[in-house]
């Protein structure tokens, strides 16, 4: 829903007329925002969410201002649980073609562009992978900000892992720790964490153990106000993973399976079997690299 909608859509749930949504003001101007006729100032919204004392994130839980961006978003997220879906695919596809031959992208176009190419051509061959000169040309983008803003941190988020290790560690000393974190959303906080653990989880493929343990140091560091759970977790679940890959105990190998069970129990059944095939993938890895055998344990 956009701004009138939802509007609309409190004001017959609470069972108000138009003139107690705004009293003390021209109730035919209220009428024309409700009806997408005329915009809505910032301070008019504040003004009429006070008088019914709804707090600004619950309003915006139900709207969206950018509701082309709401379905790219849902779109992506369908496509990729669905990748056989062909109608969905032809419309993703679409949308990816329309961007292709957009020259001035804005920043959000590109960070959607980039998603695209990065995540779907795994599996489309419609789709191409992400080209070298396309990568230089993020990273110069991404370094020449001073101020990081959410789709800065979505498109390092899609692309760090790609980079070179001098790049993405001159990304990551830009962008960690997040400037004004405390008034960042959610979603831009849960960007920025995302681009630590991608990039923890490529040195552990690549075995570099000391970097990946410097990241997991600073990924440690962030969240100090512990809300963000999930992101505690992961980085639990990693620093547990990166101390069985290099120290061998079995009680790490083991908060690792916990990890993978409790996901499970949860009904995250998909994500507990990719981190499942993850631990290993890397835990082969390590054993190839190793003459002494590392056995990781079955879920059983």
């Amino acid at each position: 829903m956009n701004i009138s909608e939802t509007l609309l859509f409190f004001r017959r749930k609470l069972k108000l007329t138009q003139k107690e949504m705004w009293p003390g003001h021209d109730t035919s101007a209220y009428s024309r925002i409700e009806n997408g006729k005329q915009d809505i100032k910032i301070s008019d919204l504040t003004s009429i969410l006070d008088q019914l004392s709804i707090s600004p994130e619950e309003f915006f839980l139900y709207s969206s201002i950018d509701e082309e961006q709401q379905r790219f978003r849902g779109l992506f997220q369908y496509c990729a649980n669905h990748l056989n879906n062909q109608t969905k695919k032809n419309e993703l596809f679409r949308y990816y073609k329309k961007m292709e031959m957009n020259s001035k992208m804005k920043l959000k176009d590109l960070s959607n562009y980039i998603a695209i190419k990065v995540f779907f051509s795994q599996y489309w061959k419609e789709i191409p992978s992400i080209t070298s000169h396309e990568l230089n040309d993020v990273f110069n983008y991404l370094n020449n900000r001073s101020y990081y803003v959410q789709y800065d941190y979505t498109l390092m988020s899609n692309t760090i892992f790609l980079m070179s290790d001098t790049q993405a560690e001159k990304l990551v000393n830009k962008a960690i720790p997040i400037k004004d974190e405390e008034n960042r959303t959610a979603t831009t906080k849960q960007f920025a964490y995302n681009l630590i653990i991608n990039l923890i989880t490529t040195e552990l493929y690549k075995l570099n153990y000391e970097k990946a343990n410097k990241y997991l140091t600073l990924a440690k560091k962030q969240n100090e106000g512990n809300q963000d759970y999930k992101y505690r977790m992961n980085i639990e679940y990693l620093s547990n993973l990166y101390l069985y890959l290099t120290k061998g105990n079995y009680q790490y190998i083991r908060k690792v399976y916990d990890y993978i069970h409790f996901l499970n129990d949860l009904g995250e059944t998909k994500l507990s079997k990719m981190t499942e095939k993850e631990v290993e993938r890397l835990t082969l890895t390590s054993r190839e690299k190793d003459d002494s055998p590392i056995n990781t344990l079955s879920l059983d």
